[in-house]
């Protein structure tokens, strides 16, 4: 049984970006300081030296016998047996007492560690436990475990040179991928396909191409026969079965530095030629390779790719349209800033118009920011999808309790994206981008291409408390993430579930077209599907009306198909099912045209009521389900009671409170929110967009926390203006009224509260920034705090007297990490103290 305890992770603000509907790359925001881990070493500027000359003809492969001199030769003796055990036992009590993988791998960890232990002697060199540490950390199978001597790093790929490289992405200027020159990708029979090359390579290889192996040898029997020598490893693992053995593969091309001669399979020819590794000495790096199994789409920016101590620092997200079709793209790189949810966000409002959407985050290496804000916009689900666990023991390797780390909650929105979206996903869809695809399949009309994911289900708590051992890369995941719905069913290390298993080929690469986004395209040009639901009206009142319900088909190959409308309470008990027609009877407009429709009646009591579509392909035997599409009511109305209003000349805007009541007879309506909008020129802005109006009784009248200030750029007196009042739940505007409010520079006061009342922050939960309202009957010092959940003062927003009135303080969250917070009012009478008030809410902050 798990226990519960909680851990704080730090979080930063996340800032918005707006982005435009056309090919993009979102940048990093100018002055704005960023921050990442101490990520493990990647290789840096120059993998091998252009002017190595070699010293001998026979590579380091076919020198077998020599193998253990080689690799002890090339780095020396190293460091005392002493100091070799204390690294090795630093390491292993760290995997011993943190590492949350144990419960699904059931490793004997004391065992192995004693077996690599026992390993280590006074005759062990510098390579030859490099090697050790790396052959224990794969014992592990986890992406996120790396071990190996950081002058590994640093050691050039020159020809021979003992050291099993394989990277995802270059560093700084070059690295193991451009050591190559060209980008590889796993086929079906473990054969390495070229898709992408330098220019001008020096063996001549061109998209198309495939590597088969070195010295007439296929790569994936030389891989093994290298790892089981136990020769020195700079690895990023991969974590399920299919990953760990892609990793394996498609590093073939950085290990040339290991052989004379290189077997390619040339495309144009289907002729195997045998190519001298040599002429690889003279290649320079260029741009930086990346090994995402990706190629160029037409109209669609990819992101740039540059490291600067261990992080990217190109903009993680580009985005564009599809030429030739009205289908959106957007890749993802990394999470590494704090930034990059926005940029997401940004990106799908850009393509919130289109008819489709691709979402690649087949090259993903991870790192923090969520993309929850964006995900959002794509789905009508909200709600929790993951948490994290963490070791409650050092002891018990099994025993794991909820760790709040990241937040992988998916907020509401009012967008929810109607038109199918591709994900396409692959074995370097690693950690974050793990989760991401995840949380992917929360959205309504999803599928997913590609092969299955790392399965790296887990992460670093804190980069600072790995084993810091100077003069050594040491990692070691300390939290394990799990599906929140279902945290005893096993995420680490299993195959995604893909919905279809495409990848690159020969003829695709050597026509630059990506077979992947191609059969995505595909799928969502001959889908039928429903979308664009609309309900008529969205209020009526119980039992006395009907409602019509109409969607758009989408049935490109005009398939025989049937649409249903399932109607719903807020709780989820289905009230009524009933199938629409495309007759033009039923209010969907002429007879066999794109729009189809029903009408039901009106249900007896009130409520708020959600329409879900189910879209069945007779010809086909599928169907897709496009749930909480939309929604209408027979709660209230809500209406505008009154309006207080204060022009403020001095500082150009007027101060606007609408009081709203519920007349309806018996539901309560939750989560309403009010919005002012003014069309007359000489507003400028009404802020903010909307208030939060909490649960509102029959026949309660409420009025928001805080009010609109609409900003204007002049006036002339007297004025009148008009207001149209929007009131709305879940994201849909549901009831209207307007006002006029006309004045002469001058006008009445506001009545002051009869009593001390404390309101609840709105929006909650928020992120990062809140609002709190109050209410002063009389002249008081007031403090107001923000405390967290061990009741210690992170802020105070009030401390000072102020006059009898209806106040707002305002909290940007922007420097604390999620979770709950408190805020505690605290007000005493000036004119007689013992008039004292106190009340204490609480908040959520989700990032």
């Amino acid at each position: 049984m798990r226990t519960f305890s909680m851990i704080t992770f730090t979080c930063l603000l996340s800032l918005l970006f707006v982005g435009t509907v056309h090919a993009q790359t979102m940048p990093e925001p100018s002055g704005v300081t960023v921050s990442h881990p101490n990520w493990p070493p990647r290789r840096g500027v120059m993998s091998h030296n252009p002017n190595f000359k070699r010293t001998s003809s026979r590579s380091f492969y076919k020198r077998k016998s020599e193998w253990r001199k080689i690799i002890d030769s090339t780095w020396g003796p190293g460091l005392p047996l002493a100091q070799k055990r204390n690294v090795f036992d630093t390491y292993t009590n760290f995997i011993r007492a943190h590492n949350t993988t144990f419960v699904y791998t059931r490793l004997n960890w004391d065992s192995v560690a004693a077996y690599w232990r026992s390993r280590i002697t006074d005759s062990t060199s510098r390579g030859g436990f490099s090697a050790i540490l790396s052959s224990l950390v794969h014992e592990l199978h986890d992406g996120h475990g790396w071990a190996w001597d950081a002058v590994m790093d640093s050691t050039p790929l020159n020809p021979g040179t003992p050291i099993l490289v394989d990277n995802m992405a270059d560093g700084d200027q070059g690295g193991a991928v451009s050591h190559f020159g060209a980008c590889l990708t796993a086929l079906p029979d473990s054969s390495l396909l070229v898709y992408m090359v330098t220019p001008n390579h020096p063996l001549g290889l061109e998209p198309g191409d495939i590597v088969l192996g070195y010295e007439g040898v296929p790569w994936k029997e030389l891989i093994r026969e290298l790892m089981a020598a136990e020769i020195p490893t700079e690895f990023d693992w991969g974590t399920s079965p299919s990953a760990i053995e892609y990793y394996q593969l498609f590093c073939a091309g950085e290990n040339w530095h290991l052989f004379d001669t290189i077997d390619v399979v040339k495309y144009k020819t289907g002729q195997t030629v045998h190519l001298s590794t040599d002429t690889l000495i003279c290649l320079q790096p260029t741009t930086p390779l990346v090994m995402g199994a990706q190629i160029p789409v037409p109209g669609v920016p990819m992101p740039g790719w540059a490291m600067s101590d261990g992080a990217a620092t190109s903009g993680a997200v580009t985005y564009g349209i599809i030429q030739g079709t009205n289908i959106g793209y957007i890749y993802v790189y990394h999470h590494e800033y704090d930034f990059v949810g926005a940029q997401f966000n940004a990106a799908v409002t850009a393509l919130s118009k289109t008819h489709g959407l691709i979402i690649d985050i087949r090259f993903d290496i991870g790192g923090w920011s969520g993309l929850n804000a964006g995900i959002a916009r794509l789905t009508s689900y909200t709600g929790p999808t993951l948490e994290s666990l963490v070791r409650s023991s050092p002891t018990d390797l099994s025993a794991l309790v909820p760790g709040a780390t990241l937040d992988y909650s998916i907020p509401a929105d009012g967008l929810n994206y109607k038109y199918p979206v591709a994900v396409l996903v692959g074995p370097t869809t690693h950690s974050y981008g793990d989760v991401t695809s995840h949380q992917l399949t929360y959205l309504d009309n999803v599928r997913f291409f590609g092969k299955s994911t790392n399965g790296a289900y887990n992460g670093f708590l804190a980069y600072n408390l790995q084993p810091n051992v100077p003069g050594f890369v040491l990692y070691c995941p300390d939290f394990l993430i799990v599906d929140e719905h279902s945290p005893n069913t096993q995420l680490w290390g299993r195959e995604f579930p893909v919905d279809e298993h495409v990848w690159l080929t020969p003829t695709g690469a050597a026509k630059g077209e990506d077979d992947v986004v191609k059969r995505a395209i595909e799928w969502m040009s001959k889908l039928t599907y429903a979308h664009d639901v609309v309900v008529n009206p969205r209020y009526t009142p119980p039992g006395v009306d009907s409602i019509c319900i109409t969607t758009t088909l989408a049935n490109p190959l005009n398939h025989d198909a049937l649409v249903r409308a399932i109607v719903t309470e807020s709780s989820g008990i289905v009230r009524d099912s009933i199938l629409l027609f495309n007759d033009g009877l039923h209010g969907d407009g002429s007879p066999g045209d794109s729009v189809w429709g029903c009408r039901i009646g009106t249900p007896l009591d009130e409520g708020l009521f959600n329409v879900s579509l189910r879209t069945d392909d007779i010809t086909q035997a599928t169907f897709v389900r496009l749930p909480n599409a939309s929604l209408f009511t027979t709660a209230g109305p809500l209406a505008l009671d009154s309006i207080y209003y204060l022009n403020q000349p001095a500082h150009s805007y007027i101060a606007v409170r609408p009081y709203v009541i519920n007349n309806g007879k018996s539901a309560t309506v939750s989560g309403a929110t009010v919005s002012l909008v003014c069309n007359d020129p000489i507003v400028t802005s009404v802020t903010p967009e909307a208030w939060g109006l909490g649960n509102m009784p029959p026949g309660a009248i409420v009025y928001p926390s805080g009010g609109f200030k609409v900003n204007y750029s002049q006036l002339t007196y007297p004025a009148c203006l008009k207001l149209y009042i929007k009131l709305g739940a879940s994201g849909y505007d549901i009831w209207t009224d307007s006002v006029s409010i006309c004045f002469t520079g001058v006008a009445d006061k506001e009545p002051l509260p009869t009593g001390y009342t404390l309101e609840q922050n709105y929006p909650n939960p928020f992120n990062p920034s809140t609002s709190i309202g109050y209410q002063l009957p009389t002249q008081s010092h007031v403090v107001l705090q923000v405390l967290d959940v061990l009741g210690r003062e992170v802020a105070r927003l009030v401390n000072e007297r102020q006059e009898p009135g209806y106040k707002q303080a305002d909290w940007n969250a922007s420097g604390f990490a999620s979770g709950i917070y408190f805020y505690r009012l605290e007000a005493i009478g000036v004119e007689n103290p013992s008039k004292t008030f106190t009340q204490v809410r609480k908040m959520t902050l989700l990032k």
